[in-house]
């Protein structure tokens, strides 16, 4: 029997990061980055066009991304994205912090017990600094 593939639905916190990595590789209009995702994950991960358009608006209000109205020949008018330099700063202080928790929870679920004690102190003591 064949295991079926459930596709995950993007919440705002990971669009936001998802949109910004997409953008880095090159400006695109909405419908582009879903597409851009989907194909990226293998249709694992998609978005809510609802979360999609207000994320973009909420990314543009911060000044991260730009947009422009743009129309190639023979298609119709579309707004087209473009990631800023503030925004490929965030880009990257978000995938720090994302690599940063992924290799915490590794060590968390590889390492036991021990693992979660030497995290604490090390939490405990960066704080007493």
């Amino acid at each position: 029997m064949m295991k079926e593939r459930k596709e995950t639905q993007l919440s705002k916190p990971h669009a936001i990061t998802m949109i910004l990595a997409i953008l880095r590789e090159g400006a695109r209009h909405g419908y582009g980055i879903i597409q851009e995702v989907e194909r990226q994950s293998n249709h694992l991960m998609s978005f809510n066009d609802g979360i999609l358009y207000t994320v973009l608006r909420d990314l543009e209000g911060e000044g991260l991304i730009v947009s422009e109205w743009a129309q190639s020949p023979g298609e119709r008018q579309r707004r087209v994205y473009t990631l800023t330099e503030r925004g490929l700063k965030e880009l990257e202080k978000q995938i720090r912090e994302w690599r940063e928790f992924t290799s915490t929870y590794d060590r968390l679920i590889s390492g036991g017990t021990s693992c979660v004690q030497a995290l604490l102190q090390a939490s405990f003591e960066s704080r007493s600094t």
